[in-house]
């Protein structure tokens, strides 16, 4: 504190034991000056005021206090965003080129950085740490959704060197591993909406499982009888299974190792609902969608898409997969989740098949 900054400024001194309790009243009439920090000297606290207060005032704090100018040590000004964090460091043009959304995974900000600030990114990384104390760590998309898995490689730029978190959502608690799994915490929305249009004994299809987000959410937020859900990536299938366990849910979810493409076609049951929340190339499972759906079934297929035609390409790949099935569906919404670029959304479509 020898080093910081010290302005002299209007103040309340009380002798230290009536401290607290002048504090409280202070507090509560809306008097200290949050902006610079509570001063102390040997038996006595000193308060910064916002104003001289009225003698009304003075009186209810019910303690010998001295109002007068004061030496108040400057409070450090938090950062309100990680704009504001990076307002001295970046030049204009660095700014507004900066990317300033990102997902919060758990304690984990997960952030894009345009190529031209990949030199900055160590600055970003711990700017955006001390405008969200919160957040422990913070990693940067390194590219596009690749391999087997669709997953996206991450580097860790700032904070705790790690991939591991533990998510909230809705009420329930997901392991999530950033670097092995995808996940994405903008699809919440998704989830929940869904787990509310689940009639008591539904069977469902949950394709893509992950670490089990949308089959874990249905189980406790519906009346469904069971979710079959389906993940190939062994990293997920593995956390999936943790997190049932940890949301209690052995009774209502049936996890299964595999790729949907040989696991539908092997199962004697069939669904009354099918989700398909796979982020690219889930138009190539619609036909074990029609094979695997009840008459009545109602399917939630999503899918990444033009933002200038969001609905046409998915509409007619649904249309063509029933009409090969000898089917009929009934488009029941269609909807943009959420922008993926300027350019690209995904989007969900609620169809039913008859």
């Amino acid at each position: 504190m020898a080093n910081a900054k010290k302005k002299k400024s209007l103040g309340l001194m009380v002798a230290a034991k009536d401290a607290e309790r002048v504090r409280q009243k202070l507090l509560e009439i809306g008097l200290i000056d949050v902006t610079r920090l509570v001063s102390r000297q040997q038996d006595a606290v000193i308060f910064p005021l916002v104003r001289r207060p009225k003698k009304q005032e003075l009186l209810s704090f019910d303690a010998q206090a001295k109002i007068g100018l004061f030496s108040f040590v400057l409070a450090k000004k938090k950062p309100r965003s990680l704009e504001d964090a990076l307002a001295k460091i970046l030049t204009k043009k660095e700014l507004d080129e900066l990317i300033t959304s990102f997902d919060v995974i758990g304690d984990i900000a997960v952030i894009e950085i345009p190529k031209s600030l990949i030199s900055k990114k160590r600055l970003i990384g711990n700017a955006l740490l001390k405008a969200h104390p919160n957040i422990k760590t913070v990693a940067r998309v390194c590219g596009e959704h690749r391999g087997r898995f669709r997953l996206r490689p991450v580097e860790i730029i700032a904070g705790e060197r790690k991939t591991l978190a533990i998510h909230k959502e809705s009420g329930c608690i997901f392991k999530v591993d950033i670097a092995k799994t995808y996940f994405s915490p903008r699809l919440s929305f998704e989830r929940m909406r869904i787990a509310k249009q689940i009639k008591e004994g539904e069977l469902i299809g949950a394709w893509f499982a992950g670490v089990g987000p949308f089959p874990i959410i249905f189980a406790k937020h519906s009346k469904m009888k069971k979710a079959v859900a389906i993940e190939l990536n062994p990293h997920a299938y593995n956390l999936m299974v943790e997190n049932i366990k940890l949301n209690k849910c052995e009774g209502k979810i049936e996890p299964i190792l595999g790729d949907v493409k040989k696991i539908v076609p092997s199962l004697s049951e069939k669904f009354d609902r099918i989700v398909m929340p796979m982020p690219k190339g889930s138009e190539s499972f619609l036909n074990e969608a029609f094979s695997a759906a009840k008459h009545g079934c109602v399917v939630h297929f999503y899918q990444f898409a033009p933002s200038e035609k969001p609905f046409g390409n998915a509409c007619e790949q649904i249309k063509l997969a029933a009409k090969l099935h000898g089917k009929k569906v009934r488009i029941l919404k269609k909807r943009i989740v959420r922008s993926v670029s300027a350019s690209k959304v995904q989007v969900v479509i609620d169809f039913k098949i008859f």
